[in-house]
């Protein structure tokens, strides 16, 4: 007991990441980070799509402070893309399984990636234009409460002559539809790092974008906040909790005391509020834990087939 009330003294990590698997499914959070199950999570090639394209996305700001041309960029990323892919695969320590597309049409998978990342390039360059600094994967943390660290690595954060500064995140997604509309008001990522910038600068972003690449429909767009949701915060203050982000803080705050609820001798997997799962078919499709799960996701068909066959 003493060991487990000395790991209770850490101070919890929580990212956006985890706060979104926690609301999609607390089983899995639990096995991920709280009993670090030792079952081996698997990448396929959709992943590592994205994350291929998040590594040329640091090429092209790279390129671009060093004075760069948009030429300069576009021929940077000619037929780069199969080595990005290789080094995010190389890079993450999932398993690696080939996925029906990946396998029929290994060559058009690539060449599709060198498309996307000229497109990020090219639009990259021409969208944000005039800024005197870029920054490209920072890590920013900060004590949202006392006991709470929030951390996040922001994909490019612009400074502007006037001191200003913008933040910009890249979707990679097969659903560009989720980003057709954002509620800036409630939206957990963008409220977050505002927050992170903000407790390391000083001042509030002006301008918050998700660049997304639609994987689909092979289209790039931004959906852009031009105007921060609150005028000043001071996270300093206990009383700073205010409506449009009091779910973010609600969210964070579930999420620590859970954490900590688990570092509790008492306290088993099954017996810690993991029924608000809300199984989904695509969360439960790529689970690794699945198998020896009792809340899997079931369609109604599924479901109204075995109410029938319980009555008989």
């Amino acid at each position: 007991m003493e060991k487990k009330k000395t790991e209770a003294t850490k101070i919890p990590s929580i990212s956006y990441s985890k706060l979104s698997l926690f609301k999609a499914c607390p089983r899995q959070y639990y096995h991920r980070y709280i009993e670090k199950s030792k079952i081996k999570e698997v990448t396929y090639p959709g992943g590592l799509y994205g994350q291929a394209c998040h590594l040329g996305l640091e090429q092209i700001i790279k390129a671009l402070s060093e004075g760069g041309t948009v030429k300069d960029v576009d021929g940077l990323l000619v037929g780069t893309f199969a080595t990005l892919f290789e080094q995010a695969k190389a890079e993450s320590k999932n398993t690696f399984k080939e996925s029906r597309e990946f396998r029929e049409d290994r060559k058009g998978f690539m060449n599709d990636g060198d498309r996307a990342l000229r497109s990020i390039g090219r639009f990259f360059t021409s969208y944000f234009q005039g800024w005197s600094e870029l920054k490209s994967e920072a890590e920013y943390k900060f004590e949202w409460k006392p006991r709470v660290e929030c951390v996040g690595i922001i994909d490019a954060r612009l400074i502007w002559p006037d001191g200003s500064h913008s933040i910009v995140d890249l979707k990679i997604t097969a659903d560009g539809s989720n980003f057709w509309w954002v509620d800036w008001y409630r939206d957990t990522q963008s409220l977050m790092y505002d927050f992170l910038v903000y407790k390391h600068v000083g001042t509030l972003p002006k301008s918050f974008a998700y660049m997304v690449y639609d994987r689909t429909l092979k289209t790039l767009f931004v959906k852009e906040r031009s105007i921060a949701p609150f005028v000043q915060l001071d996270v300093n203050d206990p009383e700073y909790v205010e409506p449009i982000y009091f779910s973010l803080d609600n969210r964070i705050d579930i999420l620590a005391r859970f954490n900590e609820a688990c570092l509790d001798d008492e306290c088993v997997g099954d017996s810690l509020s993991l029924s608000i799962a809300k199984p989904s078919m695509e969360g439960c499709k790529w689970c690794p834990w699945s198998k020896t799960c009792t809340k899997k996701w079931e369609s109604k068909n599924v479901l109204n087939a075995r109410r029938m066959l319980k009555r008989g």
